[in-house]
């Protein structure tokens, strides 16, 4: 009886999922518009906006385009030719803008060949405090051509304790001098002897030893944050250093608040006390997927052009990043009874007035900072040849002439370099 029942049940439980399987056919042969095709191709685009970049909008929004116009031109469903009609409008406003600002963007950039960076980066270890480093006693490679043309092939040499080596020091009783910061500061696009760091222990014939803790994509949160966790030590090995300098730009401003590169660093609040305090390295959900969704909705040049071309510091951004960078000051000069210096970078597509509001702050706060506009009075007005070619970080020659700017300040001889 038991396999009687068991039998029945099986042969009603098949005829339900036929039914159901006949149904669902019978729906989607009707309305394949709205269950099959438009979900598809949703699925679809997410996904190869997802993987791709270049104009990948323009041709996403071209296949959907394309897609609507058949099923117009063939669907004998009202409604849904209507709502084709509908979506169809919207997209095509969307390819059209999506034209006119790809054209837009071709005009404004000098870029007139195609560009390929390659990096390769052995790997990256997690540092308590800090976050993301370079992998201790590698060696990166990085790479940027430019039409048939090669503007830089480098070889990068990360050493001890995650930090970028400088090569040519010998002299075992020279006084260190700690660098810290971004990109800037490490050498982006640069061998191992063309970075700042370099050039300053080169310029001093022996006298100094200079330490590069920068990296890149760092900002004044991981300069912080080494500090507090006396990764510094380590190298300094007992010397009392001379001095330290962190390369400040204005894209800190972002960086430090969580809102581009490296967003897995260390986050820093200011409480209603307006004192720095630190909380932990991972990054908020809603900071993550903001972040994501910033980074995959810019590849349309509609997107980024109406929401995210330009970002706008707040006051309060740019009060926690100099506050960072203060407390990283007060931090050094209390240990060991040297000065801090902030290089201030002013980078040529800044917000307008960022550098000035920054500059403020740190004179408001009393950090000692030296401008590199007055370092290099010709990078104001013209800094192209002071960066290296479609990157735009600085270059051999401009790190040479701040280097010896340097060390003639270090040595009492305040003076702007000469090209």
């Amino acid at each position: 009886m038991g396999d009687y029942q068991n039998e029945s049940l099986e042969r009603n439980c098949i005829n339900y999922l036929y039914l159901d399987f006949k149904l669902a056919v019978n729906m989607t042969y009707r309305f394949n518009s709205v269950i099959l095709i438009f979900p598809g191709l949703v699925i679809l685009s997410i996904m190869a906006i997802w993987i791709f970049s270049h104009y990948i909008f323009l041709y996403v929004s071209l296949v959907w385009l394309v897609i609507i116009v058949i099923k117009v031109m063939f669907s004998k469903n009202e409604k849904i030719k209507l709502f084709a009609i509908y979506m169809g409008s919207v997209i095509l406003a969307f390819f059209l803008a999506e034209l006119y600002f790809i054209n837009l963007s071709i005009k404004d950039s000098t870029e007139t060949k195609p560009t390929k960076e390659v990096t390769y980066i052995a790997g990256w270890e997690n540092r308590k405090l800090v976050g993301g480093s370079p992998l201790s006693n590698s060696k990166i490679l990085h790479r940027l051509v430019y039409g048939d043309s090669i503007v830089f092939d480098v070889t990068q040499t990360i050493g001890n304790n995650t930090i970028r080596h400088t090569p040519g020091q010998t002299n075992s009783d020279a006084i260190p001098i700690l660098f810290l910061g971004c990109s800037f500061t490490y050498g982006a696009g640069l061998n191992d002897d063309e970075t700042l760091p370099y050039f300053l222990q080169t310029t001093s014939n022996g006298q100094f030893k200079t330490i590069n803790m920068g990296s890149n994509s760092y900002g004044a949160h991981q300069t912080l944050a080494i500090l507090q966790a006396r990764y510094e030590e380590k190298e300094l090995l007992g010397q009392k250093p001379k001095a330290a300098f962190f390369t400040a730009i204005t894209d800190h401003i972002f960086r430090g608040t969580g809102v581009f590169a490296n967003t897995f660093g260390p986050k820093y609040i200011l409480n209603d006390k307006k004192e720095i305090v630190y909380k932990g390295i991972t990054p908020s959900y809603i900071e993550r997927s903001e972040n994501f969704l910033r980074f995959h909705l810019g590849k349309s040049y509609t997107l980024n052009r109406v929401f995210f071309g330009r970002r706008k510091a707040k006051d309060r951004q740019i009060e926690l990043v100099v506050a960072m960078i203060h407390k990283a000051s007060v931090i050094f000069e209390s240990r060991y009874d040297a000065p801090f210096y902030c290089l201030l970078w002013d980078e040529f597509d800044a917000e307008p007035g960022l550098y000035e509001k920054i500059l403020k702050r740190l004179e408001q706060k009393k950090v000692k900072t030296l401008e590199i506009n007055k370092i290099i009075p010709n990078y104001t007005n013209d800094p192209s040849p002071y960066l290296l070619y479609q990157n735009g970080h600085p270059n051999g020659r401009v790190n040479q002439l701040i280097g010896e700017y340097l060390y003639k300040f270090l040595e009492g001889q305040d003076d702007t370099a000469t090209d």
